[in-house]
């Protein structure tokens, strides 16, 4: 359970519940419900002298934890079997790799783009893993891999395929997605300056993190 007094909306000042907490007169107590893997629940508000809700007659049925739909499926040992590639070498990994760009699963073909990104290390290797990025990335339906791909042609040259993903996922992206995207232009150089105005919008952003990557990629980009 996770506490705050002052009432603010944002994600920080929240405290773990440890114990008994004093409320001064007039000050409103917030308690939220949050583990990792799961929806956090409703922020429940209290001020002294408040009624109490009764209690919710039919509560809801409680959804199934994800490892057991995982566990259903060969996805968890799919994901180890493209992870074990990170200790084979590079051109070994390679055919490996790009046979998993086509699995049907995301997370799969995600980590198929971050090994080949990272392990292409010679000009006949990067321009097969571009030829292919290129090829797939606007069908992909995860907007991971589109990332991932896009993030990986901006470092090898081809902003001008890449660029347009990582602008579109900061602007109009969920936080998450908005992070992922300002970490890549932060992270490719000059490559990110025509993605200047959209990054000092980004200093605005609601969310902490963006706001706060957004200022790193700035003044990257401006010191250069």
């Amino acid at each position: 359970i996770a506490y705050r007094t002052d009432g603010k909306e944002d994600k920080t000042g929240w405290r773990l519940y440890h114990g008994p907490v004093t409320l001064r007169p007039g000050q409103a107590l917030f308690a939220q419900a949050a583990r990792l893997g799961f929806t956090e629940s409703p922020v429940a508000r209290y001020r002294v002298g408040d009624a109490v809700p009764a209690a919710d007659p039919a509560p809801r049925p409680a959804r199934p934890h994800w490892r057991e739909g995982l566990d259903q499926t060969d996805l968890l040992e799919r994901l180890l079997a493209i992870k074990a590639l990170d200790g084979v070498d590079a051109a070994g990994a390679q055919g490996a790799y790009f046979k998993a760009l086509e699995d049907r699963d995301g997370p799969v073909r995600y980590w198929a783009v971050v090994g080949l990104h990272n392990r292409s290390n010679d000009t006949a290797s990067i321009q097969r893993a571009t030829a292919a990025f290129a090829k797939l990335m606007p069908g992909d339906d995860s907007l991971s891999v589109r990332l991932a791909m896009a993030h990986a042609l901006c470092d090898w040259g081809r902003g001008a395929q890449g660029l347009p993903v990582l602008v579109d996922a900061l602007q109009n992206g969920t936080a998450i997605a908005r992070l992922v995207a300002a970490i890549a232009l932060g992270r490719i150089g000059d490559q990110a300056r025509p993605a200047l105005p959209q990054l000092r919008a980004a200093l605005e952003d609601s969310d902490y993190y963006v706001n706060r990557v957004a200022v790193y990629a700035v003044r990257r980009l401006e010191a250069e």
